[in-house]
């Protein structure tokens, strides 16, 4: 139900898209806090006015709709994925907010 308690289904909740937010691929590099073992993947990074504010949990991977026939797609999504190799590494702590022990992650 949505706010009105109508039947009417509600809308998903529509992102903010424009200059001053938008998303990429990254390569992130994190750290086990107990061994110190860095490992690296790619997210997709979520910026705001060009600052990167959250990151995709899991790391990214290859899926398309099957509507998509052929391999225009995939192979649209890998070369978008190959563009983060050609990017700064990020950090895991690129991430933590002031005055929090936390990273910032969004739940896709």
């Amino acid at each position: 139900m949505n706010d009105t308690n109508d039947a009417r289904p509600e809308r998903p909740v529509q992102r903010r898209v424009g200059p001053d937010c938008h998303w990429n691929y990254r390569v992130i590099e994190f750290a086990d806090p107990t061994t110190g073992e860095a490992w690296r993947a790619i997210h997709e990074v979520h910026y705001e006015n060009g600052v990167p504010v959250a990151y995709a949990e899991p790391h990214a991977s290859l899926v398309w709709d099957a509507a998509d026939s052929g391999t225009a797609r995939p192979l649209q999504i890998l070369a978008q994925m190959a563009g983060a190799l050609d990017r700064p590494m990020l950090v895991e702590r690129d991430f933590k907010r002031p005055n929090d022990n936390s990273s910032a992650k969004s739940a896709e």
